[in-house]
Parts: structure tokens; sequence; C-alpha cells
């Protein structure tokens, strides 16, 4: 067996992994996993070079790439509240599952008014539905920074903060040459 060959972890330490993953809590983790002591059991399953290893690999899996975020963004910033509304108002979960867009929703709030009828059977009065999308305008500044539309004046003011140190330094270097220069001769 290939010594920088991951080994291969039982089933209790692959789910302590996945479990860690999504909590960030070892002790959880591990009472999640099954382990009859989990503080003990979290405490060494993430010493433990090949779960931690584990985790490392799927914590870059379930990390947003930086051309997935701008991706977002650009989702956000260019989402349609009319995506979202069937042709009578209402809103159309299953059509935003189905284009996998329930990412733009900020919140969500389903309420029901029922009154009893006949033989006790409830009976709907008014269903509501309210659908908040994130901030397109937000995304979009954000956006806009990314790709450095805007100018702020505070990245003016560094940059000629460090065009004056520059100078100073090269002020300086040029003193101490003419000295140095002036003490051989």
């Amino acid at each position: 067996m290939d010594a920088t060959a991951p080994k291969k972890l039982s089933a209790k330490q692959q789910k302590f992994v996945e479990y860690y993953v999504r909590l960030l809590d070892a002790t959880k983790a591990a009472r999640l996993a099954g382990y009859k002591d989990p503080g003990q059991a979290g405490y060494e399953n993430k010493k433990k070079q090949d779960i931690s290893n584990a985790i490392q690999r799927l914590l870059r899996e379930a990390t947003l790439q930086p051309d997935d975020v701008l991706s977002r963004l650009t989702l956000h910033a260019t989402s349609d509240m009319l995506d979202f509304v069937d042709d009578d108002g209402g809103v159309d979960i299953s059509a935003v599952r189905e284009a996998q867009l329930g990412m733009l929703i900020k919140k969500f709030k389903s309420t029901r008014r029922t009154i009893n009828g006949k033989d006790d059977k409830e009976v709907l009065v008014e269903r509501t539905v309210e659908i908040e999308l994130y901030d397109a305008q937000s995304a979009l500044v954000n956006l806009g920074r990314h790709h450095k539309l805007f100018t702020d004046k505070v990245e003016d003011d560094r940059v000629k903060a460090l065009m004056d140190e520059l100078a100073d330094i090269r002020r300086r270097r040029s003193e101490l040459a003419r000295t140095r220069a002036g003490n051989k001769t």
C-alpha cells in the first residue's frame, strides 16, 4: 500500500467528518456519528491526520470559488421577481426549485387562515405568501467594486500615501549614496 495514499476511514469516522464540516463542532459531530464519549472522540479525531485531511478536502469542495461568488452575485443582480410569480399572482415554488433559483430568496413566508366549516372540517379562507429576494443593488455594487468600476477616495489616498513613501525612500537612498561617496573621498 502507498504510504502517501489517504487511509480509508471507518463508517463512523466518515460520519464524523461529514457532521464536522456541517457543524464545525467536534463534540456534536462525534455525538451524531455515534461515539460513546463525544468530547474525547471529537478531540482525538481532529488530531488524526487522515481525518483532518478528509475534513480539509470536504471543506475545499464545499467552499465557493471566486468565479462561483461572482456568478451568484450576477444572479442576485439580474434576478426578477416575475421569475417567481405565476400568471395568477401567486408564487410558483416548484418553478423556483426546478430552475434552481432558491438561493436568490432571502425571505419566504407562507400563511394560511382557516375556519371550521360543516362537520368541523377546516375550510381555507385565505392564504398569503410573502417573498423577498436579496438586494439587487447591493449585488451590483459588489460586482462593480470587483470590476473596479468605482473609484473610492480611500483608494486614491492610499495610492498617494504609498507614492509619497516611495519618493521619500528614494530620496533617503540618494542621500545615503551621496554621503557614502563623500566619505570615500
